[in-house]
């Protein structure tokens, strides 16, 4: 009778522990750069943690941006970008794709939207789906404050009707850094992505007006000029290669942000013509062709005498540079 009592103990508490590790769900860490497959549902590979201010746009084109309309005071964007590969046979709504909690400091923060970044980058789509079998690259958008910036977490759960796994991925950030990952960008020295193009960094300067690089007092050409009366332009300069297998346009070749004091301040991007005359909004790029173009960035006048950093975004990788108070 002993020893089918102790037996029947063993028995029961092999249950209970059974039934706590099963019931409380797992918690799966992230690394950038790292992909995890999340049951048959997902292959998950976090890119980089992005943080804005109350605007978060696409990374290139910034025609479109989203708007924060949350009732957080000092309110802060943090986002999560991610290379997601669809393992189910149904689409897969990015709007449906994760609930999202952001934990930054002692404040835990519950209300973020996902969304998927369309195929040339420039536009952030609630509506995106990724097709079956295919691979899309999602926004995981947090809302948080900036008083609370700092060492964070940022929790996903992926329980949808296509997937009911409980277990949560949480991924450890810093979102005192507006770019998590970035790689260094060399000024002069070319940055290949086979299949997609090539970028060179030719200069970066700010000042009150952007022209065309040849243009003479005595042509008629288009420039640029700061909006508001206490800005100036930061103006990055790029030799752009075409090495896809059709025509692309050159404006949306790259993506560019500035930043200085904590503050992200977008850029649009113009391109030269090939005489270096003028100025266009679009252009077209040949197949293993070059152009000339300008990411632009408004600017306060009290940035030309810091210290700022550009960061460049070309084939969903983010290029850091830093341009010195005294090169300006």
């Amino acid at each position: 009778m002993k020893k089918k009592s102790i037996l029947a103990l063993a028995i029961l508490l092999l249950a209970v522990l059974t039934l706590f590790s099963c019931g409380s769900g797992d918690e799966v860490e992230l690394e950038l750069g790292k992909t995890t497959t999340v049951g048959d549902y997902i292959q998950f590979t976090p890119s980089n943690v992005l943080v804005r201010a109350s605007e978060m746009y696409a990374p290139k084109g910034h025609e479109d941006g989203w708007v924060y309309e949350g009732e957080l005071k000092d309110q802060v964007y943090v986002v999560l970008t991610a290379k997601v590969k669809n393992l189910s046979d149904h689409n897969i709504k990015a709007a449906n794709l994760a609930h999202v909690t952001l934990t930054q400091g002692d404040q835990e923060y519950t209300t973020g939207e996902c969304m998927l970044l369309s195929e040339n980058g420039t536009q952030l789509q609630r509506s995106g789906e990724i097709e079956a079998g295919d691979e899309g690259q999602v926004y995981i958008l947090a809302d948080g404050q900036e008083t609370t910036r700092g060492q964070a977490q940022i929790k996903l759960t992926f329980t949808s009707s296509l997937y009911k796994g409980e277990e949560a991925y949480s991924l450890s950030c810093d979102t005192s850094k507006a770019v998590a990952a970035a790689v260094p960008l060399e000024k002069g020295k070319a940055v290949t992505a086979e299949g997609v193009g090539q970028i060179t960094l030719n200069k970066a300067s700010i000042g009150k007006r952007v022209n065309p690089s040849k243009a003479s007092d005595t042509d008629d050409y288009a420039y640029y000029t700061p909006k508001g009366s206490d800005n100036l332009l930061l103006d990055a300069q790029l030799t752009v290669k075409n090495l896809q297998e059709t025509a692309c346009d050159a404006a949306t070749f790259v993506g560019a942000v500035a930043v200085c004091d904590g503050e992200v301040n977008d850029s649009f991007v113009i391109v030269e013509t090939d005489n270096g005359k003028d100025l266009k909004e679009k252009a077209s790029v040949k197949v293993g062709k070059t152009k000339k173009i300008h990411a632009l960035v408004n600017v306060p006048k009290e940035w030309k005498q810091k210290d700022v950093t550009l960061y460049i975004y070309f084939d969903g990788t983010e290029y850091e540079y830093t341009l010195k108070g005294a090169e300006k």
